[in-house]
């Protein structure tokens, strides 16, 4: 079976006022990398935001057998917690890179997706950081 983080287009989404990161670009780590390594190397390559690996939260895994057409992979969903928001730029093979509020989001996604994406979006909640 082939290890992947994420599958299908390049996206990054804010939730509310508390920035996360949600990569669904597909990857495969390096020899070396764990998936966390390859996790902050893709997202840095295809969005420019730098975050340290050490820095990103694993939150869960998506390996249903069937989910992905291509075959077997498996989806790793890191979040992290941005100090402040940062304009993504395009890079490597990303076509582009932006912000997407959750609400705002294409009706359709690759695959599970949607699935994903509002499994986070349950897991962590946004916060107002001014209290």
């Amino acid at each position: 079976m082939r290890s992947g983080v994420g599958s299908g287009a390049e996206a990054v989404a804010r939730n509310g006022l508390r920035p996360a990161i949600h990569r669904t670009g597909n990857c495969s780590p390096q020899p070396g990398e764990d998936e966390g390594d390859a996790a902050a190397r893709e997202l840095g390559e295809e969005t420019g935001i730098i975050v340290p690996a050490a820095d990103l939260t694993q939150m869960r895994s998506y390996g249903a057998p069937g989910r992905d057409p291509r075959g077997r992979y498996v989806t790793v969903v890191f979040t992290a917690t941005l100090p402040e928001i940062m304009t993504p730029t395009a890079g490597d093979d990303a076509a582009t890179a932006r912000w997407w509020p959750l609400a705002d989001l294409p009706p359709q996604l690759a695959f599970d997706h949607a699935k994903i994406l509002a499994d986070i979006a349950n897991i962590q909640p946004a916060t107002d950081p001014s209290g």
